[in-house]
């Protein structure tokens, strides 16, 4: 049930999106995998601590197998980013960035929720994991495709191809 693969942009980072699954392969969650490549790509200036933020929303929020956590962190990277600080800025730049990175997810893997991202799997099995490794890269490249024409984000490192 992994949909179907994300055609190759030419101006995502590769690195960006293999390092977030390489943190994710090195037992983060995806929320968090997600959450440090990002940070690190972007220069979004969260320390260790800080990221400490997104591990909440792995396993689908606390384990509950709700809301994906690649989305919840793709989310977390598009607010960094486009958020607001104060009730005077509009919330506009971030709301259409975070429902345009959930109708992209929900159109590719149909559906939002890891149970159902999930349902024919054994939790924890390899093949899970193999299925998470898959959202955790599609979300990763979504992100960055939703950070480029929609916010005019790019990486602020240089991203080997």
């Amino acid at each position: 049930m992994g949909g179907p693969t994300q055609p190759v942009d030419e101006h995502i980072c590769t690195t960006c999106t293999q390092d977030s699954v390489d943190y994710f392969n090195a037992g983060l969650y995806c929320s968090e995998a997600l959450l440090k490549a990002f940070d690190q790509h972007y220069d979004l200036g969260l320390t260790p601590e800080f990221r400490k933020i997104a591990t909440s929303f792995g396993a689908g929020i606390g384990a509950a197998q709700c809301c994906c956590g690649c989305l919840t962190g793709g989310v977390m990277v598009i607010s960094l980013i486009a958020g607001r600080s104060t009730p005077e800025q509009s919330e506009t730049p971030a709301f259409e960035a975070a429902a345009a990175l959930h109708t992209a997810f929900k159109k590719e893997y149909r559906s939002a929720c890891c149970r159902v991202l999930t349902k024919d799997l054994e939790w924890g099995s390899p093949e899970h994991y193999a299925q998470c490794q898959r959202f955790v890269g599609g979300m990763a490249s979504m992100v960055q495709t939703i950070l480029r024409e929609q916010l005019g984000v790019e990486p602020t490192h240089v991203c080997a191809e």
